[in-house]
């Protein structure tokens, strides 16, 4: 199906939780989101604590995607529309087998160009089965040595997948004299593109008050930083919509 073969799916993903990977997705998809006009859905796969929708004030999800699949429910019914620019999909992944994801993801595909794919941290059956979904994946860590060694770890499932690496964020840079410097995670990442977000007081701001920090505070330090990769990633990404959808 052509749309199928246009549409992208872009995976967030961190073997290790607390490295900022759910803020980094909502914030991309949040910016991705007015640079293509809408034409953007965001997912969280989580089998354990779902949490996406706190990060936009929404209502906690409640309904499980076997029951979109069964037809006692349709996909619309998921999709929470966050201002005219992002559609939040929101659904109670429990156990969810990876044959459900793929359903899923499949009906995101008939509807949008770009699904953002918020993955749980790990790298458990639920993990691959979000990573075996994408076309591209971006690797979050911190410059820790343990954090960097498990994104290595997530780097080489996705390699042997051949699932292409669209970049490395090294998240909540401080500069600090312990963390592994830019140069080195350089070298250590090959060939990779590596992002640097720096550590930003305002994110927390952000999660309290339910708003995606690049709407809150644009300005901020690490919003700069995401919508420099955002405009990276809408480059590569318009080509697919002009293809599919025609000039708009």
């Amino acid at each position: 199906m052509l749309v199928r073969r246009i549409s992208s799916v872009l995976g967030l993903f961190s073997a290790k939780g607390g490295v900022g990977k759910t803020v980094l997705a909502v914030n991309l998809a949040t910016d991705l989101g007015r640079m293509l006009k809408g034409r953007v859905a965001l997912m969280e796969v989580c089998n354990v604590a779902p949490s996406i929708h706190l990060y936009f004030d929404l209502p906690e999800p409640e309904i499980p995607p076997r029951k979109i699949i069964t037809g006692g429910a349709r996909i619309e019914d998921a999709i929470v529309k966050y201002g005219n620019a992002l559609d939040v999909v929101s659904l109670l992944f429990d156990h969810s087998s990876e044959a459900e994801i793929t359903v899923i993801i499949d009906l995101l595909r008939e509807r949008y160009p770009l699904i953002i794919l918020d993955s749980p941290p790990g790298l458990g059956p639920e993990v691959h089965s979000s990573l075996r979904a994408c076309n591209e994946i971006i690797v979050v860590c911190l410059p820790e040595i343990p954090s960097v060694l498990q994104a290595l770890k997530t780097c080489r499932i996705a390699e042997q997948w051949r699932v292409p690496i669209e970049r490395v964020i090294v998240n909540r840079i401080q500069g600090g004299e312990f963390e592994i410097s830019p140069t080195d995670l350089r070298k250590t990442f090959g060939g990779a593109v590596i992002s640097i977000v720096p550590e930003d007081p305002n994110v927390a701001e952000s999660v309290a008050k339910g708003k995606p920090l690049i709407l809150l505070k644009p300005e901020s330090p690490a919003a700069q930083e995401v919508h420099r990769i955002s405009r990276s990633i809408a480059t590569k990404v318009r080509k697919n919509i002009k293809t599919l959808y025609g000039a708009r």
